[in-house]
């Protein structure tokens, strides 16, 4: 195989991965009998230039006879980036609630003739539509930015932006990938940006107290109960560990989820796990 491609698959074949080489051995063909092999590699994120592919059918003790060699070129894909300008979410940081994100989606058109240049951009659930430069415009319905360029030259290089913001209720990863379209030929999807969730953890008085909700004055003797709510916002499970250092106008009562009350530091904490 070419050094461009990893192997993925060839049904009845062996893959040596030290020679990138894919071998079939076919018993017992009958006379004048055909057939024929698949396989199937996947060009590498890194490749460039011409990709060649040649094989070689070997029947019985006769020498090796090579096929014909099948080229491809490769074409440089359209890339989706955080813009360097953008507030949040570059190199794919964490973003949250209320971050603006500035997209940037980069081309070239490299089909040989002058050609309409097509983009397009579903946006994430997560997130809120705000602007596209270059005359792009956004679907309501479909939650999507299009831009349509009309008669870019050969070879010409060129990029549009966008940006959203993160909804307050986003939660996981901001996930967004655009589309290029070159005259009539189909359309290329660009790499995904992804971009994790931070959700910080909230304290508000919970609904149970039986004083201060609302931010309602209290009075001395008043019994205050406080939740705190937190969100596992990374990609695996992990032990959570809460702390709360109480204010000094107030007794320690108790605390749910096993929480231990700390007199010397007058503190709360709490291990999940």
């Amino acid at each position: 195989l070419d050094d461009k491609v990893e192997f993925v698959s060839a049904p009845g074949g062996s893959y040596d991965e030290k020679t990138h080489t894919v071998t079939w051995t076919i018993p017992n063909v009958g006379i004048n009998e055909d057939g024929s092999v698949t396989l199937t590699v996947k060009v590498k994120g890194d490749a460039d230039g011409d990709l060649v592919n040649r094989a070689g059918v070997t029947i019985g003790n006769d020498p090796k006879v090579e096929t014909n060699e099948v080229p491809h070129e490769i074409k440089e894909p359209p890339v989706k980036t955080v813009d360097d300008s953008s507030e949040a979410g570059k190199d794919e940081n964490k973003v949250k609630a209320g971050d603006v994100i500035t997209y940037r989606i980069s081309f070239i058109n490299d089909r040989g003739g002058k050609a309409d240049v097509t983009i397009t951009d579903q946006l994430d659930e997560k997130v809120a539509f705000e602007g596209a430069g270059q005359n792009g415009t956004y679907d309501e319905k479909t939650h999507t930015v299009t831009w349509v360029l009309r008669d870019v030259e050969a070879d010409e290089r060129g990029f549009v932006t966008l940006e959203v913001t993160v909804k307050d209720e986003a939660r996981g990863e901001v996930v967004n990938q655009g589309g290029v379209q070159i005259g009539n030929h189909p359309e290329v999807k660009t790499n995904e940006v992804k971009n994790p969730v931070e959700v910080p953890p909230v304290k508000e008085v919970d609904d149970s107290s039986e004083a201060g909700k609302n931010g309602n004055a209290v009075y001395p003797g008043d019994e205050i109960t406080y939740i705190i709510q937190y969100t596992n916002d990374r990609t695996k499970a992990a032990d959570v560990t809460i702390t709360d250092p109480l204010d000094e106008k107030v007794e320690f009562v108790s605390a749910s989820h096993n929480g231990s009350y700390d007199p010397n530091s007058h503190t709360v904490n709490w291990s999940l796990n």
